[in-house]
């Protein structure tokens, strides 16, 4: 059997106590999915990114209609709309070995290159309708781009500083 790094184990056994039963699964995300690497450090985001794609997704949002964000904040839904409206995979970037399933005995190396290159193909080059992000505070929407930036989606919002939605009615 080989050695186990304790501090930072490769395969994750969970056990779950609950009214005498035991529940075990395997962790095989790895570190935690909505940690997607945009986020600028020490700022505590009010809405984490995997709630704001499920936010979006049980909307029916997919990316072919105009989606406004008019309090934007930390421009978390504006990036995973764009994210969406792109077909962009938020955990593409994760390097070799992240996910914890590909430390599984069982785990089908080329079957996960495969699909890697399937999901990179099937992004969009611009997503099918606009998607805007405003706010209030100047500070919020510059916050957002820098997000967005690091997101590698920051080209397909716009931003914009704005008191009301009324700026985008006419549009």
């Amino acid at each position: 059997m080989p050695p186990v790094d304790r501090e930072e184990p490769k395969v994750v056994v969970v056990a779950h106590l609950a009214r005498g039963r035991c529940m075990l699964s395997l962790d095989t995300s790895g570190k935690s999915l909505h940690k997607r690497r945009y986020r600028e450090s020490g700022y505590p985001a009010p809405l984490k990114a995997t709630l704001a794609a499920a936010i979006l997704t049980l909307a029916g949002y997919d990316g072919t209609e105009a989606f406004l964000d008019p309090m934007c904040g930390s421009g978390t839904l504006a990036i995973e709309a764009a994210t969406i409206a792109v077909r962009k995979a938020p955990q593409i970037r994760r390097r070799k070995g992240e996910f914890h399933f590909e430390w599984l005995r069982d785990f089908d190396r080329d079957l996960w290159r495969r699909t890697q290159e399937r999901v990179r193909a099937a992004k969009l080059e611009a997503p099918p309708a606009p998607i805007v992000a405003s706010d209030i505070e100047g500070a919020c929407v510059e916050m957002a781009r820098r997000s967005a930036l690091r997101a590698r989606v920051e080209k397909y919002i716009r931003f914009d500083v704005a008191r009301s939605t009324r700026k985008w009615a006419t549009r």
